[in-house]
C-alpha cells in the first residue's frame, strides 16, 4: 500500500490528501514514524485548514519521545479549526496530563470534550484520575471515576481508582471496601486490588481475619508481591497464636529481597 500512495504523490505532489494517505499508511508500519511526519506536514503546507491532518500529525507526534510540545501545539491547530471536536481535546488533555505544570489546562480540555459529549466514559476516568494528581480536588475526582461507572459499570480500573480515593477520604471507607470488591467481581486475579482490600479492611475494626484472606488471595496470584507478605505477616502478628504463621511471611519476604532491618526483626520474634 505504502508503494501505491508513493506513487499517486509522486503523480500529484500538489493533492494534500495524497500526502496524507501515505502518512497514515506510514505511521502504521514500524520504523517509519519520522517519515510519517514528514508527509503529515508536507500535506499542510499544502492545505494548512485540514484539521483532520494536524490531528493524525498530532497523534503521530505523540507516540515519539520528547516530541509531546510539537503534539499538543497540533492538538491546538486542529481545535482551532475543528472547536467542538471531542477527541482532539481529550487527546490534548491526555498530552498536557504528560507535561510538568499542565494539569490545570488538561482539565480544563478534559472538561470541554465533556461539554461536547458527556457519554465519553474514558473521558470522565482520565478526567478523574488527573483531578486525583491535584490537592484538594478528590471530592471531583471521585465525582469523575462515579460518572465513569454510570457509563461503563464493569470498569475494573475505575472501581480500584474509585476505591482508592475514597479510601483516601475521611469516613468512606466502607464505600472504598465495596468498589474493591466490585472491581473483584469483574476481574478476581488482580493481586494488586486484593492487597489495596486487604490494607483498607485492616483499617476497619473486627476485620483482620477478612484482611489476612485477601493478602493471602493477592499472593496466589502474585507470589513476589513483597508489600503483601510483609503486611500479611504484620497483620498476622498482631493475632494471638499466629506468630509462627507471621514468621514464615516475613522469611518469605527476606527471600524476595534480603533487607538486614527485617532479618533483625524476624531474628528477634524467633526468640519468643
Amino acid at each position: 500500500a505504502i508503494a501505491q500512495y508513493q506513487a499517486a504523490v509522486r503523480i500529484e505532489p500538489d493533492f494534500a490528501e495524497a500526502h496524507n494517505n501515505l502518512a497514515n499508511a506510514l505511521a502504521q508500519t514500524p520504523g517509519r514514524l519520522p517519515e510519517a511526519i514528514a508527509e503529515y506536514q508536507a500535506a499542510l503546507r499544502i492545505r494548512p485548514d485540514l484539521a483532520a491532518v494536524h490531528y493524525n500529525l498530532a497523534n503521530t507526534l505523540a507516540r515519539m519521545p520528547g516530541r509531546l510540545p510539537e503534539a499538543i501545539a497540533e492538538y491546538q491547530a486542529t481545535l482551532r479549526i475543528r472547536p467542538d471536536d471531542a477527541d482532539a481535546h481529550d487527546a490534548l488533555a491526555n498530552a498536557l496530563a504528560q507535561t510538568p505544570g499542565r494539569l490545570p489546562e488538561a482539565i480544563a480540555e478534559y472538561q470541554a470534550a465533556l461539554r461536547i459529549r458527556p457519554d465519553l466514559a474514558a473521558v470522565h476516568y482520565n478526567l478523574a484520575n488527573t483531578l486525583a494528581r491535584m490537592p484538594g480536588r478528590l471530592p471531583e475526582a471521585i465525582a469523575e471515576y462515579q460518572a465513569t461507572l454510570r457509563i461503563r459499570p464493569d470498569d475494573a480500573d475505575a472501581h480500584d481508582a474509585l476505591a482508592n480515593a475514597l479510601a483516601q477520604t475521611p469516613g468512606r471507607l466502607p464505600e472504598a471496601i465495596a468498589e474493591y470488591q466490585a472491581a473483584l467481581r469483574i476481574e478476581p486475579d488482580r493481586a494488586e486490588v486484593h492487597y489495596n482490600l486487604a490494607n483498607a479492611l485492616v483499617r476497619t475494626p473486627g476485620r483482620l481475619p477478612e484482611a489476612i484472606a485477601e493478602y493471602q488471595a493477592a499472593l496466589r496470584s502474585d507470589p513476589d508481591f513483597l508489600e503483601a507478605h510483609v503486611n500479611l505477616a504484620n497483620t498476622l502478628a498482631r493475632m494471638p497464636g499466629r506468630l509462627p504463621e507471621a514468621i514464615a511471611e516475613y522469611e518469605a519476604a527476606l527471600r524476595i529481597r534480603p533487607d538486614p532491618q527485617l532479618r533483625q526483626m524476624v531474628d528477634r520474634l524467633r526468640m519468643h
